[in-house]
């Protein structure tokens, strides 16, 4: 997990992953109010990333390293003497 946190292509795809979050949201509020929203709308839009986009890079980090030590389970040898 040390060596990932060293690729700056990791660091691309988690801003690119936030950016696209923050936007499929926006929509979703967007197409819900039919393309007019009030300050009362913007303002759970703007709420709702400042405590989903922490919650889901935990979660994003908790996966990522619990993938990585399964993944490292299968390159074992079985039967390795």
């Amino acid at each position: 997990m040390r060596r990932q946190l060293k690729n700056r292509n990791l660091y691309l795809m988690i801003l690119s992953d936030t950016i696209l979050f923050a936007i499929a949201l926006t929509a979703a509020y967007l197409f819900r109010f039919e393309f007019r929203l009030d300050q009362v709308e913007i303002s759970q839009i703007k709420t709702i990333l400042v405590w989903l986009i922490p919650v889901k890079l935990i979660i994003f980090f908790s996966f990522e390293e619990t993938l990585f030590t399964i993944q490292s389970g299968f390159n074992r040898k079985p039967f390795a003497f």
